[in-house]
């Protein structure tokens, strides 16, 4: 077994592809993507994935950890590494049209029904497919001994009740116990941040009058006898947009952004009131983030990341005036914060913007073989 966690390997993306092609639709599997290639043409409705040297773990929430959906026959998967459920019936599911069409199904008139095939293991899943022709069984965890998260539960949005509206769920950080109704709402909502004693749940609110409103959610309860959502309220509501509240890690403040300016611009209040106001970017911002470790506020704008130091004097609060952390760009991907800071203050995580210069075609594509061998190399089995 390999001991604890290795540096495997860069560009590891986060998301999953969109599209008519989704691995996550009745899967269990958790993907690192190493080389995925994604192409897709201009209809919403067509797609092709070619899956190369990716790893794909599974879980126990399902049997099926590598499931895909696609509505074109060219969709394809090679060289990857699967480490199935064990004892599972189902390991392998590919839903795509019948084998000999060659067509996007992007006319209502002409769309056919996926082909849906099971497949208990791996050869049999490529005897019957064709995919995945040189893809190999991991045999081992890459993930033994790793520490589990601090956190205990995590909260999130689902329209699991609806099929359209948004509310706030949590359930265990571990993926035990069933997921927990917090709020029933007509308009959507998103979770952004805890306060650090765990009894305030901020969270932005979509509503159509007053479009974003931060609103807080008290907890009420101990570890002992279990926590109960409370009645939410009202933080910030204005005609102007709201949203992304965050708690500093002292729990006296509430960073946010807002739009009142006529652009959005990022906010600290004090929590839970009454208190001033200070507003910290000067030229834009979204996405406050705050530093664990310094008085330092950090924010997005236009891809890259800017940092306000502040003090704070009794009940008021002083930012610095802002500058750029980094000449790094991350990739903008609608309302999702493609960023967060280090718990050492020092470092980032981001997705990356693409780095290539306007104008510069991109045409070709590198595969790289023999990949789990180099997996191996890195991070040999411990016997």
């Amino acid at each position: 077994m390999i001991g604890g966690p290795a540096y495997w390997i860069g560009d590891i993306a986060y998301h999953l592809p969109g599209g008519s092609t989704r691995l996550t639709n009745g899967s269990a599997g958790v993907l690192f993507y190493h080389n995925t290639i994604l192409s897709e043409t201009a209809a919403a409705g067509t797609a092709n994935v070619h899956w190369r040297n990716n790893l794909i773990l599974g879980e126990n929430s399902a049997p099926a950890i590598f499931s895909v959906n696609t509505f074109t026959s060219y969709t394809s998967s090679d060289y990857n590494g699967f480490r199935p459920n064990p004892g599972a019936a189902v390991s392998f599911q590919w839903n795509a049209p019948k084998a000999g069409v060659r067509a996007d199904y992007t006319d209502p008139t002409r769309r056919a029904e996926l082909d849906a095939r099971q497949f208990r293991t791996l050869d049999e899943y490529r005897y019957a497919t064709g995919q995945d022709q040189h893809s190999v069984l991991v045999d081992y965890d890459v993930f033994v001994n790793v520490p589990k998260l601090d956190a205990q539960d995590i909260a999130f949005a689902s329209d699991r009740a609806d099929k359209s509206t948004f509310n706030l769920y949590w359930q265990g950080a571990d993926g035990t116990g069933e997921a927990q109704r917090l709020t029933e709402s007509k308009n959507h909502q998103y979770p952004a941040s805890w306060h650090p004693s765990g009894r305030f749940l901020a969270f932005e609110e979509q509503a159509p009058q007053t479009n974003g409103d931060v609103m807080i959610l008290p907890m009420e309860g101990d570890d002992a006898s279990g926590w109960k959502p409370g009645k939410a309220t009202v933080f910030l509501n204005s005609p102007f947009a709201e949203g992304q509240p965050m708690f500093s890690p002292d729990g006296r403040w509430l960073a946010y952004y807002s739009n009142e300016t006529g652009r959005f611009e990022v906010y600290v209040q004090s929590f839970p009131g009454p208190g001033g106001k200070w507003q910290i970017s000067t030229g834009g911002g979204v996405f406050p983030t705050w530093s664990r470790t310094k008085r330092e506020l950090f924010y997005g704008l236009n891809g890259q990341i800017m940092v306000a130091p502040f003090a704070v004097q009794g009940d008021v609060f002083r930012a610095e005036k802002p500058r750029l952390w980094s000449d790094g760009r991350y990739a903008m991907r609608g309302i999702s914060r493609m960023f967060d800071l280090n718990p050492d203050g020092e470092r980032f995580a981001l997705s990356s913007a693409s780095q290539t210069p306007p104008g510069v075609k991109l045409d070709k594509v590198v595969f790289i073989f023999n990949f789990f061998d180099e997996l191996r190399q890195i991070a040999p089995v411990k016997k």
